[in-house]
């Protein structure tokens, strides 16, 4: 499926303003691409909860309110955030310690796993923020030309030197920048 543009747009924007930057920000979009099912879940749609975030009751949870019940665990409810920037405040808390340690996606999974952000298998997780990786490489070389690479052990992507062209000065994060330029014109 393709990525909602839109949505992804939002998302972006969103995690930008609660502060995610580099390799977080990457890694932040990659997992939330994964687990929305291409940016368009429902409970993101209706809840500006775009990682299943469930209701804490907590001051730390700025702007949440108690939502739907969780259909595959009802004892627990996801938060309704009144903003993405909430969503994106609480997801950046949730997500921090792993984000800034790992450097790499694999090295993300294995620590979401082992904080137990997620119960499935660790294989799938991981596969699925690369696949997810790879679609947002994908939107990045339609915009720009150049090819988004995140090695295996470092802590930001980079552009793939033997494919790079006079816009390889460019951060790799201006992707989702263009996006919305992407977006306005793509509309037209």
């Amino acid at each position: 499926m393709a990525y909602n543009l839109n949505n992804l747009k939002k998302i972006a924007f969103a995690l930008n303003e609660a502060g995610a930057t580099g390799k977080e920000f990457v890694f932040l979009l990659c997992q939330v691409g994964h687990e929305t099912g291409d940016f368009a879940s429902n409970v993101f749609l209706t809840h500006n909860n775009a990682s299943g975030i469930t209701w804490a009751n907590r001051p730390y949870q700025l702007n949440a309110t108690k939502g739907n019940i969780l259909p595959e665990n009802p004892k627990y409810n996801y938060a309704r955030f009144k903003t993405l920037k909430d969503w994106a405040a609480d997801f950046r808390r949730i997500t921090r310690k792993s984000s800034t340690q790992a450097g790499s996606l694999a090295e993300y999974a294995a620590l979401l796993k082992t904080q137990r952000y997620y119960s499935g298998d660790q294989a799938v997780y991981a596969k699925g923020l690369q696949n997810a990786f790879k679609k947002l490489s994908v939107i990045y070389t339609k915009l720009t030309g150049n090819t988004l690479v995140l090695p295996k052990s470092t802590t930001t992507p980079v552009v793939d030197e033997k494919k790079k062209n006079k816009l390889s000065k460019m951060n790799p994060i201006f992707l989702f920048g263009m996006i919305g330029l992407f977006i306005y014109f793509y509309k037209k």
